[in-house]
Parts: C-alpha cells; structure tokens; sequence
C-alpha cells in the first residue's frame, strides 16, 4: 500500500473521531496519522485567547473565507497534509466543497459517517469536546445543523467513495470499518 490520504465527512457526532482510532487498532503494522480541518482554527482560537465553542469555529472559518476566499482553509489542510509522515493520512472534519476538490486532487479517499440526529445528538452530549455542547439541547442541536459550515455535508457525502451508517451498535461500526480497510486494501 502507498501512501493514502483518507478524507472523513460527516456530521457532528456521527463517529468521525472513532473512525481513525479503530483504523490503528485494524492495521497495527501501519503508520496511520490523524489531522482535522479544526485543528487550523483550534490553533487559530488559542493563540488568541478566544472560547473553543463551536460558534467561534464557526465565525472564525466564515470570516477566513469571505476574506481569503472560499478554499483558504482546504489549503492550509494540504500543505499541512504535505508535512505529515505515515502510511496513511486521515483528514477528518470536511466541511466545504473546496475540502472535497482537495481531497481529491491528491487522489484521497472519502469516507462519509453518518447517524440519526438524535443518536449524534446524546453523542457530543457525552462527550463535551466543543465548549457548550454538554448544555446543549436537541432544538439547539438541530439549529446547528444549519450553520454555514453544515450546509455542504450533504453534497460531500454524494461524493464519497465509501459509506458507514453509524445507527448500530460499536460492534456494528468497527464492522463497517473493517468492510472499508478491506475495500482499501484491495484497490
């Protein structure tokens, strides 16, 4: 296997940070190496002194773009990807259109991972990595759902080369994962 970038897309919640993890435990002889396009803005927010909520990922990202343009932060991903050392990159976190012409560009893989908004929502709910997000409700969750770095997941998602539902059960997913290496590996 040469070097693969696999780029991840999918909706709050949906398994996206799991995915690369049960890649690792799958494929312990590879050199797999996770970035996130929310790596550029959490790095942006702390140099600043500014709250990691998901409002301020979402005006940081928005402004970016509409100063800089709309494939500003797909670029810092690439040059970034560019630096990374492994067997296989995991890109997680696509959120526009331009992070997909990225993605593909250097011929990477996209995964899309989704569930049920309601299971998604007791997800990050659990998890709290975003500030806010343990005090969150399911209408606000839901609005959410319509940020401008939302609107383009559906349209990624059409694109992708592989698909996991991720409504089961752990065992179910890591299925789905292990269905995905394969379909990898024999490409």
């Amino acid at each position: 296997m040469n070097k693969v970038v696999i780029g991840i897309v999918g909706e709050k919640g949906s398994g996206k940070g799991t995915f690369p993890k049960l890649l690792q435990e799958m494929l312990p002889d590879k050199k797999i190496v996770r970035t996130t396009f929310s790596d550029v803005m959490t790095e942006t927010l702390n140099i600043w002194g500014l709250n990691k909520s998901r409002e301020n990922y979402i005006k940081l990202v928005v402004a970016m773009r509409d100063s800089f343009g709309p494939k500003v932060l797909a670029d810092a991903v690439k040059k970034r990807i560019g630096g990374l050392n492994g067997e296989i990159i995991v890109v997680d976190g696509m959120r526009w259109l331009a992070d997909l012409e990225m993605i593909k560009s250097i011929d990477g893989k996209i995964v899309y991972i989704t569930a049920d908004p309601k299971i998604r929502f007791e997800r990050t709910k659990l998890r709290g990595e975003k500030d806010g997000e343990i005090e969150t409700t399911f209408e606000q969750f839901m609005e959410e759902e319509k940020a401008p770095t939302e609107v383009d997941i559906p349209e990624i998602a059409k694109n992708s080369d592989f698909t996991i539902n991720n409504n089961g059960s752990f065992e179910e997913f890591k299925n789905q994962v292990n269905d995905f290496i394969q379909k990898l590996l024999n490409s």
